[in-house]
């Protein structure tokens, strides 16, 4: 039933130091949406810029991310789904030895790398017990890993005792080798990316990473006829009534400008509008005179005379700013 936890930390530390690489992440739309989704669930929210997330808590605090945390948390999926069995398999058999949490709770804690072999034979016992009784195949194999689980925290690099909410924290971050206070959200990154069956199905295809997320190689391109220009632009119309999660969806599923440009149509809104039209607008001859409006307000030195411009509208915009960007 269960692998070996102090096993799969090691392969997950060296797959992560092998292949991780400090460049610049943007995630996958598919990503977004489901993350931003997940959190609104559980009265959270969260944004997303090009290369950094804004997430902001149920207490209406903000924690600023880059996006390499995403990538960083995936390595540690597999530990993560892994000690999450292990916790659920503790509870389990502490559930058939306490009655009470507070009496599960202290056992816990004095049973924190324990040496006393007596105890920890004893412990074993009802962990082997448990294990035959629910008619495990590897019995003596379940039982010293769960044992180890609870008695040896050095074997799978735990330091808060498992009967807290945040027990997989200091492991996660211990492997990753990041700084405790500061990165500690990776750590939840992974363990929501663990548990969410939303999320399960969309992270595992980090099998695949460019599936989910891409590294930018660079920011700003010459504009060359030669080279190849990206392809699957998306234009894409959302109807409904005002407050059904219209600009929500939006934002989750492309990001914000200047990644994408959003544009609300309503009864007058004209072609002029979308492409762009000229219009008049002021220019000024040079002169020494003062001109005042009728309510007495000085205007822009000169004698003011009126001409046309074009003027751009979404459409134009984003057409310019593709062309001087493949």
């Amino acid at each position: 039933m269960l692998n070996d936890l102090h096993e799969i930390a090691l392969s997950v530390q060296k797959k992560y130091k092998e292949e991780f690489k400090v460049n610049e992440i943007i995630l996958s739309d598919t990503l977004k949406e489901a993350y931003g989704t997940y959190l609104r669930e559980n009265s959270q929210n969260v944004s997303f810029s090009l290369y950094t997330a804004t997430v902001t808590t149920s207490l209406n605090k903000k924690m600023y991310i880059p996006n390499q945390w995403f990538l960083a948390a995936s390595f540690m999926v597999p530990y993560v789904v892994e000690i999450v069995r292990y916790k659920n398999e503790t509870e389990k058999v502490l559930a058939n030895m306490f009655n009470s949490s507070k009496d599960k709770k202290e056992y816990i804690v004095k049973m924190k790398n324990i040496e006393d072999m007596t105890k920890i034979s004893i412990l074993k016992e009802k962990i082997k017990s448990y294990f035959i009784q629910v008619g495990s195949d590897t019995v003596e194999d379940d039982t010293n890993y769960l044992t180890k689980f609870i008695t040896d925290y050095e074997w799978w690099f735990g330091s808060k005792t498992i009967d807290r909410g945040d027990y997989y924290v200091s492991p996660v971050l211990f492997l990753l080798g990041v700084v405790n206070v500061s990165q500690g959200y990776i750590a939840d990154i992974a363990y929501i990316l663990s548990t969410e069956p939303s999320l399960t199905a969309v992270w595992n295809k980090m099998i695949e990473p460019e599936d989910i997320i891409k590294h930018d190689i660079t920011t700003t391109i010459p504009v060359d006829l030669k080279i190849k220009r990206k392809t699957g632009g998306i234009n894409e119309i959302v109807y409904g009534a005002p407050g059904t999660g219209k600009s929500r969806y939006l934002e989750d599923r492309y990001g914000k400008a200047p990644l994408t440009r959003r544009v609300v149509f309503h009864s007058e809104y004209s072609y002029f509008d979308f492409i762009g039209v000229y219009k008049p607008v002021p220019v000024y001859k040079e002169t020494d005179k003062v001109f005042k409006t009728i309510d007495g307000q000085l205007m822009d030195k000169g004698e003011p005379y009126i001409d046309y411009k074009f003027v751009p509208r979404p459409f134009i915009k984003v057409l310019v700013e593709a062309w001087l960007d493949p």
